[in-house]
This record gives structure tokens, C-alpha cells and sequence, in this order.
């Protein structure tokens, strides 16, 4: 039988960790906001230019290049939407699964691989819609300059 060696972390380590896993929270929901800034300002600006124009000036090129890009912009702000979910569900899984029941005095309600299983799941969603919403924020943003330098020609 093996013996598990590693000390447990002072309070002060616990604390810089702590501040650490919240900066990290912030960053991304602050990285996110700016994305809903970006795409529904995209989505806005480029509604409101092309539909002032007459019907005859855009082309079927520029209208293919919106609604590509609108599609993105909007798939984008759903993924990111995603991530932010997952991130308050993978927390409130946290602190009620794990935490809630050591402060109470009880054995976690579930086993330490099923816990971990159910966490690594949560952080690939989050990484997935991350990634995704990136990939598609761009593709978005690209779509919609390829529709305006069709208009400006």
C-alpha cells in the first residue's frame, strides 16, 4: 500500500490559488463580453448599412458574404453563450457535489474518478465552445469586411 505524501496546502497557498482561479474567471468573461461587443456590433453596423442601400446595389456576392457572415456572428455569440453556461454549471457541480458536503460534514456525493470524469467533461465543453466561438467570431468578421469592400468596390 502506497502512501500519499504530498502536504496539504497552507492556507496562504489556498488563497493565492483561490485568487488565481478567479483572475482566470474574469479574464474569460471579460474576453467573452468583448466578443458579444464585437459580433452584435458587427451584426448591427452591417444591418443597418445594407439595408439603407437599395435593393439594386447589392449583389449577390455582398449578400452571400452577409448572410455567411451574420450566420457566423450569430453562431459565435451562441458558442460563447455556451461557455459562459458551462462555466456556471461546471461551478455550481463544484460546490455542491464536492464542497457543499465537506462543509457539512459527509463524504462527497460522488466517488473521486466519477467527479474528475464529470470536470474534465465540463472544461472540454468550455474549451470546445471557446474555440469554436473564436473560430466562428473570425470567419464572421471576415465574411462581413469581404461584404463591405464588395460595396465600397
Amino acid at each position: 500500500m502506497t502512501q500519499n505524501t504530498a502536504k496539504s496546502p497552507s492556507r496562504e497557498e489556498l488563497d493565492s490559488f483561490n485568487i488565481h482561479q478567479a483572475d482566470n474567471r474574469n479574464r474569460a468573461t471579460q474576453l467573452v463580453n468583448y466578443a458579444f461587443i464585437l459580433a452584435g456590433g458587427t451584426f448591427t453596423t452591417s444591418v443597418t448599412v445594407f439595408a439603407t442601400k437599395p435593393k439594386a446595389e447589392i449583389t449577390p456576392a455582398m449578400a452571400g458574404y452577409l448572410h455567411h457572415g451574420w450566420y457566423y456572428l450569430f453562431t459565435a455569440t451562441m458558442c460563447f453563450f455556451f461557455m459562459i453556461m458551462l462555466i456556471i454549471l461546471r461551478d455550481y457541480f463544484m460546490a455542491e457535489v464536492s464542497w457543499r458536503p465537506r462543509l457539512d460534514g459527509k463524504e462527497p456525493y460522488l466517488t473521486e474518478k466519477t467527479y474528475k470524469t464529470i470536470y474534465i467533461l465540463f472544461e472540454l465543453g468550455i474549451l470546445g465552445c471557446g474555440i469554436w466561438g473564436t473560430i466562428n467570431l473570425c470567419r464572421g468578421l471576415n465574411q462581413t469586411m469581404f461584404a463591405a469592400m464588395a460595396l465600397i468596390g
